[in-house]
């Protein structure tokens, strides 16, 4: 068949649309993608205003817990995790951190729930093995903090985290069908986190902070809930 004979057997379709849903939507993905850039360039102009004010140049170490949602795109379950961490408070206002964040383990059942759904095949299961560990997240961080009285301030922090993922799956169904898989990632996500911190006055130098930390790369896309106490080390 000849290319105009193909052209004159190929089907026309009208397509409808509607300009004016169309427009709004393609306006609300484009300010959702600019929010993001937004948060990230006024937290580190927040950095830059610090840098002045030098003069703690102490360590000290956090620890805590975090609330994860479960989210099943990302094997995460719906809980406690913990996290500890150690920074160094450069100036009164600048801080260097590295946090490592382990999640909630999402259950065997769940996971595979989304892997069935995943998959869409209209079969019994007979058996299965599931082995779902919990993510864990290492973020290296920059943070800023803006006092808004004596004993509380504002705090930001922008860096990336290295994280870790390992899910293995090996369902069996009646009718003979196997399906397993085996999901080990590691990779790099950008992280931005934002809260308060309260000074405890009976306790020198010692801290709560409460955040949201939200990470952006697809394979642990999330945010959630962490509140820690912040300690500085004994001075030699």
């Amino acid at each position: 068949m000849t290319q105009v004979e193909l052209a004159r057997t190929t089907p026309k379709y009208n397509v409808v649309t509607n300009p004016i849903t169309d427009e709004g939507n393609d306006r609300m993905k484009k300010y959702f993608k600019r929010i993001p850039c937004i948060a990230s360039i006024a937290v580190m102009a927040w950095m830059g205003s610090a840098i002045a004010e030098v003069e703690p140049r102490e360590w000290y170490g956090l620890g805590g817990l975090s609330w994860y949602s479960q989210d099943k795109t990302i094997a995460v379950g719906g809980g406690l995790g913990v996290r500890a961490g150690v920074g160094f408070q450069w100036s009164r206002k600048f801080s260097f951190e590295l946090v490592w964040d382990i999640t909630r383990k999402i259950h065997p059942g769940t996971y595979q729930e989304h892997l069935l759904e995943t998959l869409n095949v209209p079969d019994v299961v007979a058996n299965f093995k599931i082995e779902a560990d919990a993510n864990q997240y290492l973020s290296a961080l920059g943070s800023m903090t803006i006092p808004t009285s004596e004993n509380v301030s504002l705090i930001g922090k922008i860096g990336v985290a290295r994280f870790w993922r390992f899910q293995t799956a090996d369902i069996q169904f009646e009718s003979g069908n196997r399906y397993m898989s085996h999901n080990d990632r590691q990779g790099y996500s950008g992280v931005l986190s934002a809260g308060i911190q309260v000074y405890v006055p009976w306790w020198t130098a010692t801290s709560v902070e409460f955040s949201f930390t939200h990470l952006f790369k697809t394979e642990v896309n999330s945010t959630f809930l962490s509140a820690s106490i912040k300690f500085p080390f004994p001075k030699g």
